[in-house]
């Protein structure tokens, strides 16, 4: 540290010189299994619909050619709806470190900001949810005007700590669960959405497989927090699935 850093005499000697060009540094998710499986956003779609159909495994949900496209039609408050390979039906942006980091979070906001003025909104049947880092993320939330937005989308703060992460969701809708146990015929469940961790530690791996979150959704992708309003409005066209043997 404290040297003169334009006398090349003084540099340390370092066992291995790592050289990174940034120019290559994408933004990525993970999952849908492991949240150590990493996938660039813009490989998306291709990633979903290798996994679809490649045999069981991290990578493979061996789902049959004629089933890929198997749609159950269901109602939610009085109104008719269909689930799908793919289809969200828990969006959670949910505690940890993330959701402490003001960039990200108030990126969120102003996204929720710009679906609001478009005139977009997320269908009633996902379950949102807002479990910030701490109480001053609300806080900046409700101080930069972006607040009240993230309600509208659906993600009221449910609480401070962990709460989706770690199972505790809360039951699905019965005409949800209903039709995910249909869909269950033809081998196949549910995307839940998470975000993504800038670094995944043990602890959240843990919790970040398959079935740990919800038992009637059995993948967890995990996205970063702006995505997730993007993906629960179906902005972007591939969200995930997993099959069940």
């Amino acid at each position: 540290m404290f040297r003169d850093y334009n006398n090349v005499a003084q540099d340390p000697d370092f066992t291995q010189v790592v050289e990174l060009d940034l120019g290559t540094v994408v933004p990525c998710c993970s999952g849908p299994k492991r949240p150590q499986d990493r996938i660039p956003v813009s490989e998306m779609k291709t990633d979903f619909e290798s996994c679809l159909g490649a045999k069981q495994g991290f990578k493979g949900f061996q789902v049959a050619p004629e089933r890929h496209n198997a749609v159950v039609p269901f109602q939610f408050n009085d109104k008719e709806y269909t689930l799908s390979h793919g289809s969200v039906v828990i969006a959670a942006i949910t505690s940890c470190t993330n959701t402490s980091n003001p960039s990200v979070m108030l990126g969120a906001g102003l996204l929720a900001k710009k679906a609001i003025e478009c005139g977009l909104s997320v269908k009633p049947y996902i379950k949102t949810s807002l479990s910030p880092g701490s109480g001053v993320v609300t806080s900046y939330l409700k101080e930069s005007g972006v607040m009240d937005y993230l309600s509208r989308l659906g993600f009221e703060v449910v609480g401070y700590g962990c709460m989706t992460c770690i199972g505790n969701s809360g039951p699905l809708p019965d005409s949800v669960v209903e039709a995910i146990t249909q869909v269950l015929k033809h081998y196949c469940s549910f995307s839940l959405l998470r975000l993504v961790l800038h670094v995944i530690r043990d602890v959240f791996k843990v919790f970040n497989f398959q079935l740990c979150l919800h038992c009637r959704v059995s993948t967890c992708p995990i996205y970063e927090s702006f995505l997730i309003p993007i993906y629960s409005l179906k902005m972007i066209e591939i969200t995930w699935v997993h099959c069940l043997p």
